[in-house]
């Protein structure tokens, strides 16, 4: 007998063709595929010549209606669209998912393994991970940080282990954190701080892992050493570095927020969003990313002056910025390498928020090893410095651009 199911899943027991030993025998099958988009083909007893002719298959989910979306990584960048991921910068350790460990890509390449089923990336320090339309993630790039159970690095896409039902996903320098359909938050990867949202004396979580003390989640963001949860009823827990108190990697409570939708966390500090559309602050302050003159830092939340009417926040390592219901932007923080987007490079090397110039219809931003962002016309562009090739183009000799620049692909 003759059993097609979809490639990586459990075979099923019933069959689709029993033929008779010497005779030729038709049959047509209509089978869904796997999320590589291939079948695969089980005969239970003996041997047997079979010819398949594949009529055409249809994706889980129209491609039209995939969200575009970018993320900046430390060492290199990702751009989701139309369902396939596009990495560019440093590839050490496979980050950007090139079929070969070569040095490094200027120009933005497709990851290969994801078959046009990607629906949001995420990039940290040295690797990458994609939520597909089946709600399973899977991660390429540095060992250890991809949820699969092993420390090999891999340039090819690999499934995480025991996660599914993810409604967004968040990479911090060295771990990963998914958001579930329950309202749980799971990661993996290095625990520096407890940042995994497990004791410190547990340094490597190689599989996803619930986060005790998280539910009712919204909203989710995998910083530098912590990590950070907004809640259903407003509040928000921080575990890692950021976490106020308590024992290490046991998610605390931030005092004076009650009405967060989003939040994004980095190196030293961690950026709310509002129901008001306002947005506060918090933690380190070295280059004023709290928006307030370097190098105090505050414990408690601090108004971003200037910024109103605000629908997203996105965090990088010493800058914010907020995307505006307009669908412009504004930045503040370091601003040496131009990262700000004003077109100035300030020194000394911070800024209250300005207006990022030459972008409109922003629908997806990220901070980090470059500033980067996706317009009204699809496009992706990114600015700052361009160390380790995180810009995803050739700045010419200057090495970086203070104006958002277009990517080709």
């Amino acid at each position: 007998s003759i059993t097609v199911f979809p490639s990586g899943a459990v075979r099923p027991n019933s069959s689709n063709l029993n033929p008779t030993p010497g005779i030729t025998a038709p049959n047509l099958v209509v089978a869904k595929v796997g999320i590589d988009g291939q079948v695969d083909l089980y005969n239970s007893v003996g041997t047997v010549h079979l010819i398949v002719d594949i009529a055409g298959w249809f994706p889980v989910q129209p491609v039209a209606s995939f969200s575009n979306q970018v993320a900046s990584g430390g060492t290199f960048g990702c751009s989701l669209t139309t369902g396939d991921v596009y990495c560019w910068g440093t590839n050490n350790d496979g980050q950007t998912g090139q079929p070969s460990f070569v040095s490094h890509s200027v120009a933005p390449v497709k990851v290969a393994g994801l078959y046009g089923q990607a629906t949001a990336v995420a990039a940290g320090i040295s690797h990458g991970c994609a939520v597909l339309v089946d709600t399973t993630v899977k991660c390429w790039g540095t060992g250890g940080r991809l949820g699969y159970g092993g420390t090999a690095s891999t340039n090819s896409p690999v499934s995480t282990v025991g996660l599914a039902g993810v409604v967004s996903i968040s990479a911090g320098d060295y771990h990963t954190c998914a958001l579930v359909n329950d309202g749980n938050v799971w990661c993996w990867g290095e625990n520096n701080s407890g940042s995994v949202g497990v004791a410190t004396s547990t340094y490597s979580v190689l599989t996803p892992t619930k986060v005790v003390g998280v539910s009712n989640a919204v909203d989710v963001s995998a910083g530098g050493l912590s990590s950070c949860a907004v809640l259903g009823n407003g509040t928000i827990k921080c575990w890692g570095a950021a976490q106020p108190v308590g024992p290490a990697g046991t998610p605390q409570p931030i005092a004076g927020i009650s009405t967060a939708t989003k939040v994004a966390t980095a190196l030293e500090h961690t950026c709310v969003l509002l129901g008001d559309r306002t947005v506060q602050c918090f933690g380190g302050n070295s280059f004023g990313q709290l928006s307030t003159a370097p190098p105090s830092g505050s414990g408690t939340p601090i108004t971003v002056a200037g910024v109103v009417n605000a629908v997203g926040i996105v965090s990088g390592p010493h800058l914010s910025c907020a995307v505006l219901s307009s669908g412009l932007a504004k930045c503040w923080g370091r601003n040496t390498e131009g990262g700000l987007g004003d077109g100035t490079t300030t020194f000394p090397d911070w800024s209250p928020p300005v207006d990022v110039v030459g972008l409109s219809g922003i629908t997806s931003m990220s901070a980090g090893g470059a500033t980067c962002a996706i317009a009204s016309s699809g496009r992706t562009f990114c600015w700052g410095g361009n160390f380790l090739y995180v810009l995803g183009f050739d700045p010419g000799p200057t090495g970086r651009t203070s104006i958002p620049t277009a990517l080709a692909f």
